[in-house]
């Protein structure tokens, strides 16, 4: 990655991380909690776009091409969560793990988060498993919006 790209990519985290600690509701900074849901959400505002054949497969996949274009998969939402969480102190990984389907056959990998998230305020103390990919954006009538947060948060069990 050069500077001027390396440059670029702290910028937009530096705005982004801003907006969300200068957030505040009524007067209070926003808990842990309230932090995730805003970068979950922002992550999750994105329309999922795999590479064209032949496409160098980082463009959808690295936290600078995510921000700075418009191709983005499993790996590139887990990557910006997980860079995101982390610099709001809200420790964050991102695991690969096997897909299956309906008919519980291994069909290929999946890139997903595991967040321990503390929070006192809404009485929140775990660790959890964040698959921001499948709350993602999806299309409808040339447009296209957030879903929902279904698996913004799965207590491990």
């Amino acid at each position: 990655m050069d500077d001027m790209n390396q440059r670029e990519l702290l910028f937009k985290e530096n705005v982004l991380l801003k907006e969300i600690n200068e957030t505040n509701i009524n007067g209070k900074p926003l808990s842990p909690f309230e932090k995730f849901i805003l970068a979950y959400r922002f992550v999750t505002d994105r329309l999922y776009v795999e590479v064209n054949d032949g496409e160098d497969l980082s463009k959808s996949r690295s936290v600078i091409s995510v921000l700075n274009g418009d191709k983005i998969v499993c790996a590139g939402f887990a990557n910006l969560l997980s860079v995101i969480l982390n610099r709001l102190d809200i420790p964050c990984t991102t695991e690969c793990v096997v897909a299956y389907d309906k008919s519980k056959e291994a069909y290929g990998n999946h890139a997903t988060c595991i967040v321990r998230l503390i929070d006192p305020k809404y009485n929140i103390d775990g660790i959890y498993y964040s698959d921001p990919t499948t709350d993602s954006a999806v299309k409808k009538n040339n447009s296209y919006g957030f879903t929902s947060f279904n698996s913004a948060l799965v207590r491990f069990e």
